[in-house]
C-alpha cells in the first residue's frame, strides 16, 4: 500500500478463489477499512487478478461496500474475461454506482449485460443479498435444486440446504452489516462451493457477550468462542428457535459426504471446521465481518 496525504494506492495480484486468497486481499486493507470518513481517495488496482470464485466475488463486493463508507473509491478492474464471470454472478448488480462506473470505464459492460443469459439455476446461484427472512427461503430452495440436479439424494441435499440456511439466518440475526451468498457447481470435480459473507461485526464480537454472560464473566479466547458456537447453541438473538444451530451444522457437513472443506474467516483468524474439532489455520489482524467457504465433493 502506498500512502500520499489522505490518498491510498493498493494493488492485488493473483487469484480470489480460496479463503486464504480473501485473507491476502483483506490484509492489504486492515489499516484503513474502519477509519472515519474523509475526503481521501483510495485507488484499488485489480488488473492482475487471474481468477475469481463465488467466494472471491462476494468478498470483494463486501470489501468495496465497506470502503465506500470512508473513501472515494477508484477501481481498476480485473481483465475482461474475469469481469465477464463477475457480471454473470451479478457482482455489478450489487456494487455501488461509483464502482460500476470504474468497471464501465475499462470494460464493455453494455455488451456483457446484453448477452444471452442461459438458465443455469441447476449449477449456479448468483450473488444474492441477505436482507430478510424470505432470502433464507430463496437460498434454501436454490441449494436443494443444485445438489439434487447432480445426483445427491434429496435427504442429503436437505441437510446441506439446512446448513446454508443456518448461516444465512445468522447473518440476519447477528451481523449488523451487509451480507451475500453465492453457490456454484463444478461438473468436472463433482464439487459445489457454497460461499457466504458479511461485513458486519463478526462471529466473535457478536457471540462473546452472550458467552460471557452465560458463564458469569469467565474469559474466553476467540477460538473458544468459535468452538462454543459449534458445540452449543449460543446466540445473540432473542429468536433462539431460528434454524438448526451451528452445533448441528458441523455434523451434517461431513455426514455421507465424500469430501468436505469447511473454512471460516472472522475477527483475527481463519478457522477450519473439522469433523471432530475446530482449529486455527492462520492468524492475522482484525478485519470486520465473517466469511464462510464450504466445498463439498459428492
Amino acid at each position: 500500500m502506498v500512502k500520499k496525504g489522505f490518498d491510498y494506492l493498493i494493488k492485488y495480484t493473483g487469484e480470489l478463489g480460496s479463503i486464504f486468497d480473501i485473507d491476502k486481499l483483506f490484509h492489504k486493507f486492515t489499516s484503513v477499512v474502519d477509519i472515519p470518513f474523509h475526503e481521501g481517495e483510495i485507488k484499488i488496482d485489480l488488473s492482475d487478478i487471474k481468477f475469481v470464485s463465488p467466494l472471491g466475488a462476494l468478498s470483494l463486493l463486501l470489501l468495496l461496500d465497506k470502503l465506500d463508507k470512508s473513501f472515494f473509491i477508484k477501481v481498476t478492474p480485473p481483465p475482461e474475461r474475469v469481469v465477464s464471470y463477475m457480471e454473470r454472478m451479478n457482482f455489478l448488480e450489487h456494487c455501488t454506482k461509483e464502482v460500476y462506473k470504474c468497471f464501465e470505464k475499462h470494460c464493455d459492460l453494455e455488451s456483457l449485460e446484453k448477452r444471452n443469459r442461459y438458465n443455469k439455476s441447476n449449477v449456479l446461484l448468483e450473488i444474492t443479498s441477505i436482507n430478510e427472512d424470505k432470502d433464507v427461503e430463496t437460498v434454501d430452495e436454490s441449494t436443494r435444486q443444485i445438489l439434487t440436479s447432480h445426483g445427491m439424494k434429496s435427504s442429503e441435499a436437505n441437510k446441506i440446504a439446512s446448513i446454508i440456511s443456518e448461516f444465512v439466518a445468522n447473518i440476519l440475526d447477528h451481523s449488523k452489516g451487509n451480507g451475500y451468498t453465492a453457490i456454484q457447481y463444478y461438473p468436472s470435480l463433482n464439487k459445489v462451493q457454497l460461499a457466504i459473507g458479511d461485513n458486519g461485526i463478526g462471529f466473535v464480537n457478536s457471540l462473546k457477550p452472550t458467552l460471557l454472560e452465560t458463564n458469569k464473566g469467565k474469559r474466553f479466547t476467540n477460538l473458544k468462542v468459535i468452538q462454543s458456537a459449534f458445540e452449543s447453541r449460543i446466540s445473540s438473538s432473542s429468536d433462539i428457535e431460528r434454524g438448526i444451530g451451528l452445533n448441528h451444522v458441523r455434523s451434517l457437513s461431513f455426514e455421507k459426504i465424500k469430501g468436505t472443506s469447511f473454512f471460516l474467516k472472522t475477527h483475527k483468524a481463519i478457522y477450519q471446521v473439522l469433523d471432530q474439532d475446530i482449529v486455527i489455520r492462520k492468524r492475522g489482524e482484525y478485519f470486520p465481518g465473517t466469511y464462510i467457504s464450504l466445498e463439498l465433493i459428492f
